[in-house]
């Protein structure tokens, strides 16, 4: 029996432009917002990083005034997202060999940090990103 669930169109306004966008500058981009509130927005991702690299990755985002808003995790590669519209005004990330490690959670609570991402890697590991701000 297949499950059909009817959840209407997708709104799919601005893809087209980002995809064009993603493929001038790979890896790269600023994007234009029509909202007056927020007249530049820079992104940026990386993808197939491996473990070594993540702390140089979001290091260079950091100096660039960019924070981590999105990871995900795939055949224990990581892909990171930053940008500078989260509204986050302080992180700290732990990538650690168990999954989720909760001393460190614990600890950043009692600082006032949340989580903000997780992924989990096939190997067991994960990379928690928690936040202030927002």
């Amino acid at each position: 029996m297949a499950l059909v669930l009817d959840i209407g169109p997708i709104n799919t306004d601005g893809v087209e432009k980002l995809m064009h966008q993603v493929a001038q500058k790979r890896g790269h981009l600023t994007m234009e917002e029509e909202d007056d509130k927020q007249s530049k927005k820079k992104l940026r991702y990386h993808y197939s990083v491996a473990d070594m690299m993540i702390a140089q990755y979001i290091m260079i985002g950091k100096q660039d005034g960019l924070f981590v808003s999105c990871v995900a995790s795939c055949l224990n590669r990581w892909a990171i997202v930053m940008d500078s519209g989260t509204g986050f005004t302080a992180q700290v990330y732990e990538l650690s060999e168990q999954f989720l490690p909760d001393d460190w959670i614990n600890e950043q609570w009692e600082e006032k940090y949340y989580i903000s991402a997780l992924a989990g890697a096939d190997n067991g590991c994960s990379l928690v990103v928690m936040s202030k701000g927002c």
